[in-house]
């Protein structure tokens, strides 16, 4: 693992940084060389406005260090612009990290799975949803040039259909990236029935499990993740 987490940080490209900024990116690049994690994540925290590519970094020096929930917490905000690759990347190293928390990895993977395309970074999915479109609109205008009137009715029909479920795909991924996610930063949070820790105590989620916050209050946020729906502490979790 810390091979495949120093080949990303060496050679992610930092072209796009400002002068300022790519000094304190290169310099993180040597320090994560040497083995000086923490020394490299304070490099790259100085950098003002952290790219998917900063953020990416600075969890790989956390999971070196052995905080995988901060780890998690990075990797989770380098999601929010990465391309298609790093996005998978992400996905990956969040995986194994989950693993050493002793989460449910298996779980995210099935929901990411099951939803993947829904997952995707916005512009990603607008531009696959816009190929698509593309594509039927050619095989509809073959269709209609053509003579047979059921073709016609079939193209037509198509057309619709396609619009329509573009528009549900459209708004079904708004829904969930509206939803904010957040890291449990605690060992052992306690999952209760209601917004008091007075209420039924439901389970216990691990340090570096992923949830999606539903409701949030000053001392109490209620979440979703794969253990199941209920309250948690807001201090035990920090947003993505």
């Amino acid at each position: 693992m810390k091979k495949i987490l120093l080949y990303s940080v060496i050679f992610l490209p930092y072209i796009l940084f400002a002068s300022s900024n790519k000094e304190f990116f290169l310099q993180g690049n040597a320090e994560f060389f040497k083995g000086n994690f923490v020394q490299a994540r304070h490099y790259y925290e100085q950098i003002p406005h952290k790219s998917s590519v900063v953020w990416q970094n600075i969890g790989n020096c956390y999971f070196n260090e052995t905080n995988f929930s901060k780890a998690i917490l990075c990797w989770k905000r380098a999601e929010q612009n990465a391309g298609l690759f790093q996005y998978r990347q992400l996905l990956t190293y969040q995986q194994h990290a989950l693993e050493k928390c002793h989460c449910l990895p298996e779980n995210m993977l099935l929901w990411y799975g099951k939803y993947a395309l829904l997952c995707l970074p916005a512009m990603l999915l607008y531009v696959l949803l816009l190929i698509a479109f593309i594509y039927l609109l050619v095989v509809c205008y073959q269709c209609i040039n053509k003579e047979n009137k059921a073709c016609r009715k079939q193209s037509l029909f198509l057309t619709i259909l396609s619009i329509f479920v573009l528009l549900l795909l459209l708004i079904m991924h708004k829904k969930i990236t509206v939803q904010k996610e957040a890291v449990v930063m605690s060992p052992n949070v306690s999952l209760y029935a209601g917004p008091e820790m007075s209420f039924h105590q439901k389970t216990f989620l691990p340090q570096g499990c992923i949830v999606q916050l539903l409701q949030q209050q000053t001392n109490m946020s209620k979440v979703t993740c794969s253990y199941g729906n209920g309250w948690i502490c807001t201090n035990d979790i920090e947003i993505v």
